[in-house]
């Protein structure tokens, strides 16, 4: 059975086993036969013969290859190197996104304009760039993962709304009502992606994933309440049980503005205001 490579893998570490494995085999060691065995040339080999062999230093890197499951030296390194390179490209983009600055600035500080210049940068990376930002919506840190929301939003990869759905869930309001927005635009017939505040338009039709919006209009958050009965207004009058039984739902809110919209979107009279609405308006 092969050996799992560590979470962080280092290929000194993994020459050093090679050479460990060597220094064992001089002293007679039978504990590394198993594994020296995996070199071609000795796959039929005893234990006495394969103590007695002379093995380069190749042979020994081999075997450990092999022992973690790979057919080659070089294929266990590339894995390793690609790991070690994806690990820093992560690390760089976490440190863009998590540096302190505000977030909110109208004077554009060099903060957003970091921000900004590093989401670009991933995008233009394709499936790579798209992989570091998967990586960061797992995160621990929520300025990461509402990084991660805005670069899904802006994403053209089909994989963008998947991942938008997953931070739905999110612990941080932050995260949810910017993944909301987005995920709302990018599932809208008429919206696409990046377009966020058209995510209330009417539209013709019942998209595939409207069901992930339907538990916002109950969130403890009152925006992103609101938000929700934005995007879910859209489909209001197209006779869809899920979307009118949470705007439903949302006519009892406890902010007014919520209900206001509610009852909008329902053309009801608002519980709040009474205020009724002409068909069309």
């Amino acid at each position: 059975m092969s050996k799992s490579l560590p979470d962080r893998p280092n290929l000194d570490r993994l020459k050093n086993e090679a050479k460990a494995l060597l220094r064992a085999q001089k002293r007679g060691d039978r504990s590394v036969c198993e594994i020296l065995g995996r070199i071609a040339r000795l796959a039929s080999a005893s234990d006495d013969e394969i103590l007695a062999a002379r093995i380069s230093l190749q042979e020994a890197q081999h075997a450990v290859a092999v022992e973690y499951g790979f057919e080659s030296w070089k294929e266990l390194k590339d894995r390793v190197t690609g790991q070690s390179a994806f690990a820093a490209r992560v690390q760089e983009a976490l440190d863009a996104f998590t540096c302190k600055g505000p977030d909110r600035d109208s004077t554009r500080s060099p903060w957003e304009e970091r921000r900004e210049a590093a989401t670009r940068k991933l995008l233009d990376a394709g499936d790579e760039g798209f992989g570091v930002m998967v990586k960061l919506a797992r995160s621990d840190n929520g300025r990461a993962r509402n990084a991660a929301a805005i670069f899904f939003g802006l994403s053209d990869d089909t994989r963008a709304p998947e991942q938008l759905q997953a931070l739905l869930e999110d612990d941080a309001v932050m995260v949810r009502s910017r993944a909301l927005r987005f995920y709302a635009a990018r599932i809208h017939p008429k919206c696409g992606r990046g377009d966020v505040w058209g995510i209330d338009e009417p539209a013709d039709a019942v998209p595939q994933g409207i069901e992930a919006i339907l538990p916002l209009v109950t969130d403890k958050n009152p925006k992103l309440r609101m938000d929700a009965v934005r995007a879910l207004s859209a489909y209001a009058k197209l006779q869809h049980k899920g979307v009118e039984a949470a705007l439903h739902s949302a006519l009892d809110d406890a902010k007014h503005q919520v209900r206001h919209a509610a009852a909008q979107a329902l053309n009801v009279p608002c519980l709040g205001c009474g205020r009724t609405w002409e068909v069309g308006e």
